[in-house]
C-alpha cells in the first residue's frame, strides 16, 4: 500500500479544500462582475433621471413636499437599495453555503 489511511483522508481534504477555494474565486469573481455593472447602472441612471425635470402631481403621501428636480435622486436612491439588497442576499446565502459544507 502506498499510503497509509491517514495520509489517504488527508490528501482528500486538502483535495476538497482546492476544489472549494476554485468554486469560490469563480463565486467572488461573478460577484465583484456585477457590483461593477451594478455600479455602471448606477452612475447610468443618475446621469439619465437627473437631469429630467419630471412634473407630477400631489399626494397625500408626501411627495408634494419633494421638488420635481429631487425625484431623479429618488428613483436611484431606490434603485440602489434595492440592488444592495439583492446581492447582500447571494452573498449571505453563498456563505451559508460554504458553513454547511465544512
Amino acid at each position: 500500500m502506498k499510503y497509509t489511511k491517514d495520509e489517504a483522508l488527508n490528501e482528500i481534504y486538502k483535495r476538497g479544500r482546492k476544489i472549494r477555494e476554485k468554486h469560490n474565486k469563480r463565486i467572488t469573481g461573478a460577484l465583484s462582475t456585477a457590483t461593477v455593472i451594478s455600479t455602471f447602472i448606477l452612475f447610468l441612471s443618475i446621469s439619465i433621471f437627473t437631469g429630467n425635470a419630471v412634473t407630477g402631481t400631489n399626494s397625500a403621501y408626501g411627495s408634494f413636499l419633494l421638488p420635481t428636480e429631487v425625484l431623479g435622486y429618488v428613483i436611484v436612491a431606490v434603485i440602489a437599495f434595492v440592488l444592495g439588497v439583492i446581492i447582500t442576499v447571494i452573498v449571505r446565502k453563498n456563505k451559508g453555503k460554504n458553513n454547511n459544507e465544512d
